[in-house]
């Protein structure tokens, strides 16, 4: 998981979880089975499209992700922008 927010760090923002979001996170990571790789892998799953987008987005300072990002499934958490 430092891993990804340290990448965030790179384009300067700030990328947050709720503990809702890590419990969920820590739910689907035990269904693979796999331990760490599992918790990589339902990561990358999550923020791909995130990750992708952020780069791009002018005035972006944080990703806050929220349970129900998680649980949908959809990789997008809340984008903050600066005004």
């Amino acid at each position: 998981m430092t891993d990804t927010v340290h990448q965030c760090s790179f384009c300067g923002v700030a990328l947050e979880f709720t503990p809702e979001a890590l419990a969920a996170i820590a739910r689907k990571a035990k269904t693979c089975g796999t331990g760490a790789r599992g918790l990589r892998s339902v990561l990358e799953g999550l923020l791909q499209r995130t990750m992708f987008d952020l780069p791009s987005i002018p005035g972006v300072t944080g990703c806050w992700v929220d349970e129900t990002a998680v649980v949908i499934g959809d990789g997008r958490g809340k984008i903050a922008a600066e005004p």
